[in-house]
């Protein structure tokens, strides 16, 4: 699937309580290498009143990426934690072939999952049961960071719409669409049996799922934005 890197775009999706600025060192590499990027601000990350379902995400991603498509880029999505859920449900008639076959240019050509999600147990719920936070974040999200590191993350960290989290995925996307999952192996947020099983139950729903192993936390793209930039790189068929 080799492209043109400046004919290739990068939509990257936050996980929760996440801004696009978390993406930055990654966002560079892959400028620096040519590539085009949009990062993405998700609705729900911060919101008040908390939006109440997943079309407002839904709807920022869909356009940035049919922005992208609309100009004759091959669109790669790049999905963090929560990411996984909205980018998956933005793709709906998005991919390049299904653009192709109704005579537009451009699309989606790749998933890649870094981190998937579901829900677990240290979250932390607010009174109304409307917000979400992260209860232990330099543990759970940023543990292969220097403390010092890890604590300007924390600092930019949002409540979520918890509404969105319990919200039910609609468009599997990457059954129509060819999909990397990077697994990340010192994960404390979603452990590795559990990043291991969803691939497993894709599987057997009849995608087809490259995976890619990094030693890294929930936040490579923060520890090790090279490696993550590399094997992105490598599941579009490009080379750094």
């Amino acid at each position: 699937m080799a492209s043109n890197t400046s004919g290739t775009t990068f939509v990257l999706v936050p996980g929760a309580w996440h801004s696009a600025s978390a993406f930055e060192p990654m966002a560079e590499l892959l400028k620096t290498a040519g590539y085009n990027v949009k990062s993405i601000d998700l609705a729900s990350c911060g919101s008040e009143p908390p939006v109440e379902d997943l079309e407002p995400d839904v709807h920022l991603i869909s356009s940035a990426i049919e922005e992208a498509a609309d100009e004759g880029q091959n669109v790669v999505v790049f999905m963090h934690s929560y990411g996984g859920i909205v980018g998956t449900e933005s793709c709906r008639g998005l991919g390049k072939k299904e653009r192709e076959a109704s005579g537009k240019k451009g699309g989606v050509v790749e998933l890649i999952y870094c981190c998937a999600f579901m829900p677990l147990p240290w979250f932390v719920l607010s009174d109304d049961g409307a917000r979400i936070s992260p209860g232990t974040p330099e543990t759970i999200f940023y543990n292969d960071l220097s403390h010092v590191e890890a604590q300007k993350y924390i600092r930019t960290l949002k409540h979520h719409s918890y509404h969105c989290l319990k919200a039910k995925l609609t468009h599997p996307a990457y059954k129509y669409i060819h999909t990397t999952y990077l697994y990340c192996t010192k994960d404390n947020a979603i452990i590795l049996p559990v990043q291991e099983k969803m691939v497993e139950d894709t599987r057997r729903m009849g995608a087809y799922v490259d995976t890619v192993t990094l030693e890294a936390s929930h936040s490579p793209y923060l520890s090790m934005p090279d490696q993550v930039v590399a094997a992105c790189c490598m599941a579009i068929g490009d080379s750094l």
